[in-house]
């Protein structure tokens, strides 16, 4: 996964001036609740579920503390190794209680039939309901469009692991979409790559994750969960971004320009439009940004998945995205992925573009609500639909301050053929999150120590196991 991590790390990471760096699971029983890779069998913050690690060492210890978690609370684990026999008894074929979520971390030339091995462990026992994943796998069918090309045959595996497709979802055996949601791994295109039509660094970084998230929200079956693992940054095997090319003492993109990091406003609307498009819930990665801690990454997510506006619309029965949400599920259609965008009058990708909006609306509530976002450096005038359910928007277009969010709302009003969605409000979100886009990045740092200006940066890091 690129996480090159033990369990206990990533807890804290210290300031730039010293650069130290459930019954049957389902979307419904989520209700506003994440998973975090450093959460384990420990008291989990607000709105995240404890999610020990299993492996055959420790599955007595993981059994006690499943076991004394309420009977009304999501169990959960995560499974980086095959587990034994023995120990899948242990665990998901207790009396006691079910496993809610297996998220899998099984990598290497083995991955899909290890994930096989897993989730017919977990389908012939007590837990048989659980919702099980394995990191990278998603239903994505077809060509991924935000892979750099090539990814597919030279890069699929070795790094990130991106380039699975619904083929490889369906051998699996899995019911959960773990897709790769990395701002700046090796899977993603981007400008600093020269792969990218992207106007700028921290734009691709913004909106080729959400392009991935939405394509596996448009390709899943019923009854599939869309739970990406997603994080702010992590540049692990991307040479461009390791600033002095030189892998052997770490990853560091020291962000020149002081201006293309994603800011935490930045990745709270990120989570948001996460939100928007179909995901169930998020599994949290470490923060790759220098300076950060996982308790502010944590807060970024929270944040952007409940803003107030978001999640009233979301949280409605009648709840409709603005994209295709599977078969049978409340999305429209006709928007596929919704990888397109009116900018300055012109269609494009949201890629070329560098902007993106997303939306939801409630006819019950009477509400529709847009997250546009431009991550150019330059202003532009970005159009939304025209019409939305069937009703005409009586305001459109809105321009935009290079680098900026805003949240747009509209009251459903009138009746008969002058019935419409009428302008209410807009806001710019996320405001009392730090802006700053100017600090470096690395993957997943444990500690990051700076010896004195321009010395050497020294990661700690757990290598990805088929890496080495």
């Amino acid at each position: 996964m690129s996480r090159m991590l033990k369990r206990n790390v990533g807890k804290t990471i210290g300031a730039v001036a010293s650069l130290t760096l459930v019954g049957t699971a389902s979307a419904a029983n989520l209700n506003n609740k994440f998973f975090d890779w450093t959460i384990g069998d420990s008291p989990a913050p607000v709105n995240f579920v404890p999610s020990p690690f299993l492996t055959d060492a420790n599955a007595t210890t993981v059994n006690s503390f499943l076991s004394s978690l309420p009977a009304d609370a999501i169990h959960a684990v995560k499974v980086e190794n095959p587990i034994s026999n023995s120990t899948a008894q242990t665990i998901f074929n207790n009396p006691h209680y079910k496993v809610d979520f297996v998220f899998g971390d099984l990598e290497g030339s083995d991955a899909i039939s290890n994930s096989q091995n897993l989730a017919g462990q977990i389908h012939s026992s007590r837990s048989s309901s659980a919702v099980v994943g394995n990191f990278g796998v998603n239903s994505i069918t077809g060509h991924d469009p935000t892979l750099p090309d090539g990814y597919w045959k030279h890069g699929r595996g070795s790094h990130s692991f991106a380039g699975f497709n619904r083929a490889d979802f369906q051998k699996s055996n899995v019911s959960m979409s773990n897709a790769d949601l990395y701002p700046g791994d090796p899977s993603y295109r981007n400008p600093i790559s020269g792969d990218s039509s992207a106007p700028n660094i921290r734009s691709a970084l913004f909106t080729l994750p959400v392009w991935r998230l939405s394509q596996v929200t448009q390709t899943k079956t019923k009854g599939e969960l869309n739970i990406p693992y997603a994080t702010d940054f992590n540049n692990y095997g991307t040479d461009a971004f390791d600033s002095d090319h030189n892998p052997s003492n770490g990853y560091l993109w020291d962000n020149p320009t002081k201006d293309q990091m994603l800011s935490s406003q930045d990745t709270a609307a990120q989570m948001a439009h996460y939100r928007l498009r179909g995901a169930d819930s998020v599994h949290l990665m470490i923060t790759g940004v220098v300076g950060k801690t996982e308790t502010q990454l944590q807060n970024e997510l929270r944040t952007g998945w409940t803003e107030p506006h978001i999640d009233a619309r979301m949280s409605a029965s009648d709840r409709v995205i603005l994209m295709k949400d599977g078969p049978g599920g409340q999305g429209v259609a006709s928007m596929g992925d919704n990888s397109s965008i009116t900018v300055d009058g012109k269609n494009k990708s949201i890629e070329e573009a560098g902007a993106v909006w997303s939306g939801v609306y409630s006819i019950a509530q009477g509400k529709l609500d847009f997250l546009i976002s431009n991550m150019d450096n330059a202003g532009h005038t970005i159009s939304l639909p025209d019409k939305i359910g069937g009703y005409a928007l009586n305001t459109a277009d809105f321009t935009m301050t290079g680098g900026s969010h805003l949240l747009v709302e509209y009251n459903l009003s009138g009746s008969g053929k002058k019935r419409g969605w009428e302008f209410a409000m807009m806001n710019v979100p996320f405001s009392d999150l730090d802006g700053d886009r100017g600090r470096p990045g690395v993957p997943e740092p444990t500690t990051v120590a700076m010896l004195g200006i321009g010395a050497a940066l020294v990661i700690t890091r757990r290598r990805r196991r088929n890496s080495n």
